[in-house]
């Protein structure tokens, strides 16, 4: 049995809500997340800012995070839960400015770990995607390896 969950079953509620926050703040202080929201977005920019070998974009960055050899990379993290299926990425903000080169859907564990990552360029996400006025942006629904067998779809290699 993983000591680590064993320890956390013995805390209380209270004891675990103080360990995430203090957990958020360190990551916040080392500049892993740069905001208050949840981390998933911000793990995945990171990751695939390390792939291509550079940081993530400025936070007050319009319409990509990460910039390498000249192209836009925006990326969307998605959370993979147990019993949870989630249907689109969040909002890609202002499509027809074309703002970005390259979409990079990056799917996560429940440890926030990398599971895999699809790049998509920015003319198939336009023309996969639906607007979605209630978000005010385009939604691109969750991608998967049977995705690939599009045109403008590939896998992402997150290794380093």
């Amino acid at each position: 049995m993983n000591t680590r969950v064993a320890s956390e079953r013995k805390s209380t509620d209270e004891e675990l809500v103080l360990a995430f926050a203090q957990a958020f703040r360190a990551l916040r202080e080392r500049g892993i997340v740069r905001t208050n929201n949840m981390p998933t977005g911000e793990i995945a920019e990171r990751l695939v800012a390390s792939r291509l070998g550079v940081a993530p974009a400025p936070g007050n960055t319009h319409g990509y995070d990460v910039l390498a050899n000249d192209i836009r990379y925006q990326v969307k993290g998605h959370r993979v839960l147990p019993g949870k299926r989630g249907k689109h990425y969040g909002a890609v903000r202002n499509l027809d400015g074309h703002e970005f080169d390259v979409l990079v859907a990056v799917h996560l564990d429940i440890d926030f770990a990398p599971i895999e990552a699809f790049e998509v360029r920015w003319e198939t996400v336009k023309e996969l995607s639906r607007y979605n006025a209630h978000v005010r942006g385009h939604t691109l629904a969750i991608l998967s390896k049977r995705s690939l067998s599009i045109e403008g779809i590939e896998q992402f290699d997150l290794a380093i």
